[in-house]
């Protein structure tokens, strides 16, 4: 069964795109991570949300993200 994480992010005024830059599409490669889709949820706020394929996967990445 999949296993979720979200983290959420506060980026700077004026930082969102170099935010975007370096954590969008293809930048992270834990081994496990399905998929990971990040969320605007403000001015400034973003939620990161990873599907991982198991409970194992998210818990071996942990030290790494």
């Amino acid at each position: 069964m999949s296993a979720f994480n979200i983290v959420r992010f506060h980026v700077k005024p004026g930082m969102d795109r170099q935010f975007l830059e370096a954590h969008g599409p293809g930048k992270a490669k834990w081994p496990g991570l399905k998929k990971g889709v990040i969320i605007k949820t403000g001015e400034g706020a973003y939620c990161l949300i990873g599907e991982w394929v198991d409970d194992k996967a998210l818990a071996d990445a942990r030290s790494r993200m």
